[in-house]
């Protein structure tokens, strides 16, 4: 039987960065309905239905697979409606943790650009360390020692934090527009250098060469979503009009939506 500890490295591996519970993965499959456990014998029953074929994920036993599933009613993750395990508001939260694409309208991601600086005293550094880590949650780049750049809906919920952790100090939030210059660089070719949007895109594309060509049969959600989450979740997310027209993401993301929408009519 497969150690937690070497089990959870697996998973990770397995799900390049995304997963490191068989409780996710359960959840996962309740999504899609799929048919997690069929018989207190076959021990491979919950990778098999996502089809994957790993050695060392068959060794783990009925029970851990079991287990995991009766800890998605425990949590609140799913109910039971009739003869359905419906995944709820709180397991599709998680699912959205685990998934970065997870129940987001990729053709309409929301945002700015945004400058943000501040001047907090020292003798308030509680502030200012929560402000940081809010930026750093957005992925902000430190510029300069208090000047962050961020792509995000910041103005409301920087508000709100700045209320709830009552921040004191000047916090001053600048919106960039696609004529802005940064360094005396076109903020377009600056956003492109600082998040790495050549070794993205050239990611996307090998994505689409995969799964333009792949066949149904071959299709599985688990492969899909690991697949195409472990380059979204690197993906800042700017705004279309600071990207190329012909940006390559905006073919991943839509490939991705179209046989996602398969893969769900196939099994409604």
């Amino acid at each position: 039987m497969v150690k937690r500890r070497e089990l959870q490295r697996q998973l990770l591996d397995m799900s390049e960065g995304l997963v490191e519970s068989v409780t996710d993965l359960a959840l996962h499959a309740v999504f899609y309905d799929l048919e997690v456990i069929k018989h207190p014998n076959t021990n491979t029953v919950l990778f098999r239905a996502w089809g994957v074929a790993d050695k060392n994920l068959a060794k783990i036993n009925y029970a851990t697979i079991k287990r995991a599933v009766q800890q998605l009613t425990s949590k609140g993750l799913v109910v039971k409606e009739g003869e359905r395990i419906i995944v709820t508001d709180f397991g599709k939260a998680r699912l959205e943790k685990v998934f970065p694409s997870f129940g987001k309208d990729l053709s309409r991601l929301n945002g700015e650009v945004y400058l943000v600086s501040y001047d907090i005293r020292e003798t308030t550094r509680h502030g200012r360390d929560v402000l940081r880590w809010w930026l750093k949650k957005f992925r902000a780049v430190m510029l300069q020692k208090s000047l962050f750049l961020v792509v995000t809906d910041l103005p409301e919920g920087l508000e709100k934090l700045i209320v709830e952790q009552k921040i004191e100090g000047e916090i001053l939030i600048t919106k960039l527009g696609k004529e802005s210059l940064i360094g005396g660089k076109p903020i377009d070719l600056f956003l492109r250098s600082v998040y790495n949007l050549d070794q993205l895109g050239q990611q996307y594309l090998e994505f689409i060469g995969r799964f333009s060509k792949i066949k149904r049969q071959n299709l599985t959600p688990m492969l899909l979503d690991f697949s195409f989450n472990r380059i979204f979740k690197d993906d800042p997310n700017i705004p279309a009009e600071f990207l190329p027209a012909d940006w390559v993401g905006f073919r991943a993301q839509n490939l991705y939506k179209k046989l996602k929408d398969n893969i769900l009519t196939m099994r409604s």
